[in-house]
């Protein structure tokens, strides 16, 4: 079943398989709704907001946390474990060329000092080109996905050029921080459509 927030009304539903749903397929104030264990993308209506729903953390083991021990900026954290540090950047999140601090710190917020899981894309490597570990990062407290929560909240942006599992859930909630003007988005008009 879909990962949703409670809603007020009943809601008629529509699936689309793995293709996106922007903005042009949606009826204003859809609600998109992505379950747990698929791509599947179910669109609610109506509702008073768009709203993405993150993926919910995949079965784990809790001796394998990380601390998180500081923030480089808005994509990569320095974890340690049992005395091994590592350097790991966010899958499918990129850096915006403005508000670059504000956005590092907006994740040195969430992360610094906290537990978090590691889990990597089966489909990717799992360092990149120089090394640097790559991975979905997790928060052991409660689950939060903070790839998907720097990209909703609009302090980074999903990033093109290559397939991963959340692929089309990074662009919809793109879509989502725009339209609601959240982060970086604030201070970029809309597209005119």
């Amino acid at each position: 079943h879909p990962v949703t927030a409670h809603a007020k009304h009943h809601h008629k539903h529509f699936a689309f398989g793995r293709t996106f749903v922007g903005r042009r397929h949606m009826v204003a104030g859809a609600r998109i709704v992505v379950p747990a264990t698929t791509t599947t993308v179910l669109v609610h209506q109506p509702s008073e907001e768009v709203i993405v729903a993150p993926p919910e953390l995949p079965e784990h083991d809790a001796a394998e946390t990380w601390r998180v021990e500081s923030v480089l900026d808005g994509t990569r954290l320095v974890v340690r474990r049992e005395g091994q540090i590592k350097q790991v950047r966010l899958v499918g999140v990129s850096m915006p060329a403005v508000e670059e601090e504000a956005c590092g710190k907006f994740l040195e917020s969430l992360a610094t000092g906290k537990s978090v899981y590691l889990v990597f894309d089966e489909a990717l490597a799992p360092q990149d080109a120089q090394g640097i570990t790559t991975a979905y990062v997790y928060l052991a407290e409660d689950g939060t996905l903070l790839n998907f929560e720097m990209i909703q909240s609009g302090r980074g942006l999903a990033e093109g050029g290559y397939e991963h599992n959340y692929t089309e859930l990074f662009v919809a909630a793109q879509a989502e921080a725009r339209t609601a003007a959240r982060g970086i988005w604030a201070s970029i008009p809309a597209p005119v459509e």
